[in-house]
């Protein structure tokens, strides 16, 4: 629930007020059984209920062509938790700022600078005081000790667009995580067992892109530059480990939009990941190429895309190639109910694609298995 007011100072001042409340109850039950017998430490009855109060201020001005923007919200948050006779409870106020510069230089052009601390709260799952089987060697152990986390969270974009021409969007991203829950991993016996904690190491993201574009009247080509920067830390056996991770994606796009001839998107993109930590160094490189052609004459639709990928891992020098073909025939009158369409998936027979995963702890190659060449006969019918 929430009630909001505005009050219209003059022409290029206004203030707006906002008041609220919201109420969350959820509940999470599980068990592990071995020969009928539950198991104690892995019975959950979690009631969790959460309640929070807001208020907050926000004053906007007309600089010019700039609308400047500046809030301060006040946040109460208040929960408690009851697990099988375990009480716990716990209460916060925060004060949540957020400023905001939006400037039309002209109607083609706009610069956006943004600024605000926001948090999040755990989750039910991760309140819980017993253990749960997340598979057969991974035990997972909630904390009900759990606090918020908080985002100090920047951005400077700038846009630069026509019609027809060039267009250009570059922009800069940096999040500073404060707080972070983090899982904790203990691999010391013969499970692993997890367990969140809040760590007061931050973990910081930096993110820059530079998108330019070209529109034609029949066509658009779209080149786009990104990197990212990543500093965290987490915990292995009680050890903490920092991670560095560099991330580097090119891609280049080009597409028509003709109306009574084959139309073609095709894009190419280039993807190099550094990944170290006092464990491992890992250093792989990902190759995408995706082409379709799609055509439209009288009755008849025509699509086909070709995907093709290449990744290597520079470490392990694992290397894997996987390329998929599909098409497609569609056939319907104009006016009739009836449609019919031929559809072949995976024409190529492929197997399986390898590919690359991060999270905050662990680097891992994953091996997709594709379903097999199929050929489907579909008809449609339309009320």
């Amino acid at each position: 629930m929430a009630l909001k007011h505005f009050w219209i100072l003059d022409n290029v001042n206004h203030l707006y007020f906002n008041v609220g409340n919201n109420f969350e109850q959820n509940k999470f039950k599980s068990n592990l059984q071995q020969d009928n017998t539950t198991i104690s430490n892995f019975s959950n009855n979690l009631y969790h209920n959460q309640f929070t109060i807001f208020t907050s201020i926000l004053y906007k001005k007309l600089i010019g062509d700039a609308i400047f923007t500046a809030e301060l919200k006040y946040q109460n948050y208040y929960r408690t938790s009851l697990d099988l006779n375990n009480n716990s409870s716990y209460q916060s106020n925060l004060l949540l700022p957020k400023i905001e510069m939006d400037w039309d230089i002209t109607n083609r052009k706009k610069l956006i600078f943004k600024y605000n601390l926001t948090n999040t709260f755990p989750s039910t799952r991760q309140l819980i005081s017993n253990n749960i089987l997340n598979n057969y060697n991974n035990i997972y152990t909630g904390n009900t000790d759990l606090k918020e986390t908080f985002y100090h969270f920047v951005s400077l974009s700038y846009r630069n667009y026509k019609t027809y021409g060039w267009s250009f969007y570059p922009s800069i991203y940096y999040k500073i995580r404060n707080n972070q829950v983090q899982n904790i991993f203990n691999t010391s016996t013969i499970f692993n067992i997890i367990n969140p904690i809040n760590i007061d190491t931050p973990n910081k993201s930096l993110t820059t892109n530079f998108r330019v574009v070209y529109n034609y009247k029949y066509w658009k080509a779209t080149v786009l530059t990104e990197y990212t920067n990543s500093n965290y830390a987490t915990f292995i056996n009680n050890n903490k480990i920092k991670s560095n991770n560099n991330s580097f994606l090119t891609r280049a796009s080009f597409r028509t939009v003709y109306d009574n001839k084959p139309n073609i998107d095709f894009s190419y993109s280039q993807t190099h990941k550094d990944n170290t930590n006092s464990l491992f160094s890992a250093i792989s490189n990902l190759s995408n190429l995706d082409v379709a052609v799609d055509y439209e004459y009288e009755n008849w639709k025509f699509k086909t895309e070709y995907l093709y990928n290449f990744y290597k891992n520079n470490a392990t020098k694992n290397t894997n190639s996987f390329n998929e073909l599909n098409a497609s025939i569609f056939y319907q009158k104009e006016n009739s109910p009836w449609g019919f369409e031929l559809l072949g998936t995976n024409i190529g027979n492929n197997i399986s694609k390898l590919n690359s995963t991060l999270s905050s702890n662990l680097f891992s190659e994953r091996r997709t298995f594709v379903f097999p060449r199929t050929f489907v006969i579909k008809a449609i019918y339309k009320l």
